[in-house]
């Protein structure tokens, strides 16, 4: 079986979402305990999610997106802030930068929307941080 190949039954669906998902769990345990990897997350979430974007079914990402996030929140239980605030919008931009790549946008429109919605979630949860603290 290819790695990087289009999935077509529910099974490969679910492996390859349980793999992805396991990725950004450990990613967000790693920026945990080592702060400095939050550099490394902003651009290695959106692509992990953008890869199941684009190999798995549009029908199953939410399935996915739910599950890595209440994991990582599960995991991560001490210090939720990195699954609330660099999983979930890496989990949106990703989605919207692999749904432009199938849509075949060409490359450029693809990164400046996902960025677009990048920053906007980002500044969206500026009041969510300061009610937090």
């Amino acid at each position: 079986m290819k790695i990087f190949s289009k999935r077509e039954t529910i099974l490969q669906n679910m492996t390859t979402m349980a793999f992805f998902a396991a990725i950004n769990i450990i990613i967000c345990l790693l920026s945990s305990y080592v702060p400095f990897l939050s550099i490394v997350i902003v651009f290695v979430l959106p692509l992990v999610s953008a890869l199941v974007e684009i190999y798995c079914k549009d029908r199953y990402y939410i399935i996915y997106a739910v599950a890595s996030l209440l994991l990582s929140m599960l995991v991560t239980f001490d210090n939720f802030q990195t699954a609330l605030f660099y999983l979930f919008p890496a989990l949106v931009s990703g989605y919207c930068f692999g749904l432009c790549v199938k849509k075949i946008i060409p490359s450029i429109y693809s990164i400046i929307v996902s960025s677009l919605i990048q920053v906007g979630l980002t500044y969206l949860s500026l009041p969510l941080i300061k009610l937090i603290y």
